[in-house]
């Protein structure tokens, strides 16, 4: 089969999450997502009085929704669960939540002192 044919499969089937994606119909997929990411990136930085977000927006949302039927669609081919999808963004907010909680040092009592070269007093 021909890359058009897989792109045209794979774009057919843009909103279709259930069946199965081959190999190629993915890397195709994703090539042709990403490289319609990049013209519309380019395009916007080039062209920025004609080119403006809803061209990036329109390229993102054709990456977006392109790689996540398709790679559904390619999970269930490999006999794999779709909810693998998931594992990148559960872990990114797990990572942010634990990195956030981070113990603050103690307050010292010289916390009313001011940051220029003039010594505070000392309580006794």
């Amino acid at each position: 089969m021909s890359p058009i044919r897989y792109l045209a499969q794979g774009y057919s089937k843009l909103f279709i999450f259930s069946g199965t994606a081959s190999r190629q119909e993915f890397w195709w997929m994703f090539a042709a997502s990403t490289g319609l990411l990049i013209l519309s990136v380019q395009l916007t930085i080039l062209l920025p009085e004609i080119a403006t977000w809803p061209l990036i927006a329109l390229g993102l949302s054709a990456f977006v929704f392109g790689m996540l039927s398709v790679s559904v669609r390619r999970l269930r081919d490999a006999r794999r669960s779709p909810f693998w999808l998931l594992a990148p963004p559960v872990a990114a907010v797990f990572l942010w939540q634990s990195s956030s909680i981070q113990p603050t040092p103690p307050l010292s009592d010289q916390s009313d002192c001011q940051q220029d070269q003039n010594p505070c007093k000392q309580v006794a």
